[in-house]
C-alpha cells in the first residue's frame, strides 16, 4: 500500500483526484506530502488539496510566522462511517491548537484510497478573523502541515513547513511597462547555463567555548558577471547557531583558511544569512545578488557556533550552496540593515519593548531615487518576541514593511514586505523608518544586553531591495558615536489598517463545483460557531435546486450573522479591523510609535569606507561592532569591539536558566 501511496502524493497530479485544470499550481513539500492548489481572485477565496502518503485520521495544513506560534490551521478529520469534518483551529504556541470562535474553512472533499488520504477545502484570501493568518498577496509564507493516527501530538516525523507564494502576481510588468512576472514572484526555474558554486568550512574542530565565531575566505569567480539565483545552507552541526556570508573587493590576507573572528571578519558586506528556520533563499524576478566582473570578488564565510554543553571532539563543514548564472536579471539586489544595538533588557518580564530605533529621512534623502523592497529577515536571539518596522512618509505612517508577532528563535524564516496596499514596497528619498524589538526576558535573572554570544541578545532586520546602492549597507542609530546627522523622528499619524473580508461562507459553499468527485462530496450546512465543524461524506448530497431553495436562505442568514459578529467582537492579538464595510467606524489598531517620539539621538549612516570620524580607530569597523564596543565598555570588560569578557567566547552578561541552556543545546 505504501508504495502505491508514493506514486500519488510524492509528485504533483499523480493522484488522479488532483487534476492541474483544477488545481493550476502544485508543489511537493516532502517525499510523501504534496500540496495543490487554485485561487479565485473574483471570488476571494483559495481551494488547497493536500495529499499524503498512507492513511491517516487526520491531516492539518496551516499559515504561520513558523512553527505553530500564532498558527492558523485547517484540520480535516475522519469522523468515521465514510465522514469528514474539517475544523478552522489557532495556536498561540506549542500545544493543541483550539478551535477559531469563528469558522472560515469549508470541506469541498476528502477520501482516504490508493494508499494516500487527501482533503480538499476552501477558505477566504482574507476571512479579518483575528485568529486567521491572510493569503498574502504576492508574498512569500510559511506553509506547515502535519498529520496523525489519533488527534493528538503528531510526533517529530509527521509534520514540515514550506515557504510557499500561494497568491502569486500574475500581472505585473517590468519597468519600461511590458509585461512579466512579478518583481516579487519567486521563481523555482533557473536558466540552463547555471552553476553551482558551494563553500563550507573545511572539516573543522569545533571549539569547546560556549559561543565561537569562525570564518573562512573564498575567492569568487570573476571571469564573467554573475546573479545568485538561489542559496541554500549546508548544516553538518547541532552547534551551528547561525551563518552570514559577507562580500569585499579587496583581497584577503590568507584564502581557505579557517580563523577565528569574534573581532572582526575580513569582509564586510552582509550578503548572505542562515539562521534556524532560514531554507532554500530564491532571488526575486526581476534582481539578485551580484558577484563577480565589476562586483564583489572575495566572500567571507562566518559560523556561529554554541556548545553550551562544552563538548570536545566535534567537527563541522557547514556552508552554503550557491545556484548562479552569467545570465542577469534586470537588477542588482542589495541588503540594507535595520535595528538597534541600544539593548538593556531587565530580567522576569514577559514583555519588555526596547527603544525604537530609527533610520531616518536624512540618510533616505541622499538615495538617488526610490528603491523597491522585497525582503524582511528579522534577527533576534532567545528572548525575542515580536519585532516590527514602521514605514514613515510626510508624517503618516504606511503599512508596515514587515513585522513578526510570535518571533520564535527556532524559525527565523524571511519574510516578504507588503504588496499591499499599493506602493508599500516603494522607499522614497526622505522616508524614514522605524525598528523595534520586543523581548520576553522571564527566563533570566540578570541584566541581558546586546553582544554577538547566543545568551546576549540582538535586534536586527536584514532588508532586501534593489535597485542596490553600493555606498549603503546599515542605517540605523548611534547614540553619542560617531556623530554624522543628528536627527529626531517628527510626530506622524500612526497606521489605521481597515479590513473587509474576500469571501463570506455562504460564497465558499455556494460556489462549489456540481461535478464534486462521486467518491467523497461535501454537505451544504456551514456555521460560524466552532462546535460544528464542516462535513463531508461519501453518501452524495441533495440536488442543487433543493439546495438553492432551502439551504441558501439559511447560509445568507447565517454569514450576515457570522459577519456583524466579527465586526463587534473585540480586537485581539493579530486582529485586522472590521468597520468600512458596515458603516462602524473603524478601530484604531496599536500604535507602535508615540505621537512625539523621544529624540532618538545621533544618527549615521554607514558605507563602505564612511564610518566615523577619520581620526577615529574604529574607522573601519562595521557599526555593529563599533556599537558593540560601547556595550562591552559598560560590562567592564575588554574595550575592542566583539570581544567578550574572560576571553572564552562566552559573554554570558544574562543569567540564564537551566531549562534556557537545555533548549540551545537540543536546537
Amino acid at each position: 500500500m505504501q508504495s502505491c501511496a508514493a506514486a500519488h502524493a510524492a509528485a504533483c497530479y499523480r493522484n488522479p483526484s488532483v487534476t492541474p485544470s483544477d488545481f493550476p499550481r502544485c508543489k511537493s513539500l516532502s517525499p510523501n506530502v504534496t500540496l495543490a492548489w487554485a485561487i479565485s481572485p473574483a471570488d476571494g477565496y483559495i481551494t488547497l488539496a493536500l495529499d499524503i502518503d498512507g492513511v491517516w485520521d487526520w491531516l492539518a495544513l496551516g499559515l504561520s510566522e513558523g512553527g505553530m506560534k500564532g498558527a492558523d490551521i485547517a484540520v480535516c478529520k475522519h469522523a468515521g462511517n465514510g465522514m469528514f469534518t474539517v475544523q478552522d483551529m489557532w495556536s498561540e504556541g506549542f500545544y493543541t491548537p483550539v478551535l477559531d470562535e469563528q469558522q472560515d474553512v469549508v470541506l469541498v472533499s476528502a477520501m482516504q484510497g490508493a494508499g494516500s488520504t487527501l482533503a480538499v477545502f476552501r477558505r477566504p484570501l482574507e476571512s479579518c478573523d483575528a485568529q486567521d493568518m491572510a493569503v498574502a498577496f504576492d508574498s512569500q509564507q510559511i506553509v506547515i502541515w502535519a498529520y496523525g493516527h489519533s488527534w493528538g501530538y503528531h510526533g517529530p516525523q509527521n509534520r514540515g513547513y514550506f515557504t510557499l507564494t500561494l497568491n502569486p502576481n500574475t500581472t505585473a510588468t517590468t519597468d519600461d511597462g511590458s509585461a512579466a512576472a512579478a518583481a516579487t514572484t519567486y521563481a523555482s526555474g533557473v536558466p540552463a547555463d547555471a552553476q553551482v558554486l558551494t563553500f563550507t568550512m573545511p572539516n573543522i574542530a569545533i571549539p569547546s567555548n560556549s559561543t565561537t565565531y569562525m570564518c573562512i575566505d573564498v575567492e569568487l569567480p570573476t571571469d564573467d558577471k554573475y546573479h545568485i539565483y538561489s542559496y541554500q545552507p549546508l548544516i553538518t552541526s547541532t552547534q551551528v547557531h547561525h551563518m552570514v556570508a559577507y562580500a569585499c573587493n579587496d583581497q584577503p590576507p590568507a584564502l581557505g583558511v579557517p580563523y577565528s573572528c569574534s573581532y572582526m571578519s575580513t569582509c564586510q558586506m552582509f550578503y548572505l544569512i542562515y539562521a534556524p528556520g532560514v531554507g532554500t533563499v530564491e532571488a526575486p524576478a526581476t534582481a539578485a545578488l551580484p558577484f563577480g566582473l565589476g562586483s564583489w570578488k572575495y566572500m567571507t564565510l562566518q559560523v556561529h557556533f554554541t556548545n553550551v554543553p562544552h563538548l570536545t571532539g566535534l567537527v563541522d563543514s557547514s556552508g552554503f550552496q550557491v545556484t548562479y548564472s552569467p545570465t542577469l536579471k534586470p537588477h542588482d539586489l542589495g541588503v540594507l540593515t535595520l535595528g538597534s544595538t541600544d539593548l538593556t533588557i531587565p530580567p522576569g518580564l514577559s514583555s519588555f519593548t526596547a527603544p525604537p530605533n530609527l533610520c531616518p529621512s536624512a540618510c533616505t534623502a541622499s538615495f538617488p531615487g526610490p528603491i523597491t523592497l522585497i525582503q524582511n529577515l528579522f534577527h533576534m536571539h532567545l528572548l525575542g518576541r515580536s519585532m516590527v518596522t514602521q514605514h514613515i512618509r510626510g508624517g503618516v505612517e504606511l503599512a508596515p514593511l514587515g513585522q513578526r508577532q510570535y518571533y520564535d528563535y527556532d524559525y527565523q524564516g524571511i519574510t516578504s514586505v507588503p504588496a499591499v496596499p499599493e506602493g508599500s514596497r516603494q522607499l522614497l528619498p526622505g522616508d524614514s523608518l522605524i525598528t523595534t524589538c520586543t523581548f520576553d526576558s522571564t527566563s533570566r535573572v540578570n541584566v541581558t544586553k546586546f553582544g554577538l554570544a547566543s545568551f546576549d541578545e540582538m535586534c536586527f532586520n536584514f532588508l532586501n531591495y534593489y535597485p542596490a546602492l553600493p555606498a549603503v549597507d546599515f542605517c540605523i542609530t548611534l547614540r553619542g558615536r560617531g556623530i554624522l546627522v543628528n536627527s529626531t523622528q517628527q510626530p506622524f499619524t500612526p497606521y489605521a489598517p481597515t479590513c473587509t473580508p474576500t469571501s463570506l461562507l455562504a460564497n465558499l459553499t455556494l460556489s462549489l463545483s456540481a461535478s464534486q468527485s462521486t467518491t467523497t462530496t461535501t454537505t451544504t450546512q456551514p456555521s460560524t460557531k466552532a462546535s460544528s465543524p464542516q462535513a463531508s461524506t461519501s453518501s452524495g448530497i441533495s440536488s442543487s435546486a433543493v439546495t438553492a431553495a432551502i439551504v441558501v436562505p439559511l447560509l445568507a442568514v447565517l454569514a450576515i450573522g457570522a459577519f456583524a459578529f466579527v465586526v463587534w467582537r473585540k480586537g485581539s492579538r493579530h486582529r485586522q479591523y472590521l468597520g468600512v464595510a458596515m458603516g462602524y467606524p473603524a478601530k484604531q489598531p496599536p500604535v507602535h510609535m508615540p505621537f512625539s517620539p523621544p529624540d532618538f539621538g545621533s544618527i549615521m549612516v554607514s558605507t563602505p569606507g564612511f564610518g566615523p570620524s577619520v581620526g577615529d580607530t574604529q574607522s573601519l569597523l562595521p557599526p555593529a561592532y563599533v556599537m558593540s564596543s560601547a556595550l562591552q565598555e559598560e560590562r567592564g570588560g575588554d574595550s575592542r569591539p566583539g570581544l567578550v569578557r574572560g576571553g572564552t567566547g562566552g559573554g554570558l552578561v544574562g543569567g540564564r536558566s537551566e531549562g534556557e541552556e537545555q533548549r540551545l543545546m537540543q536546537a
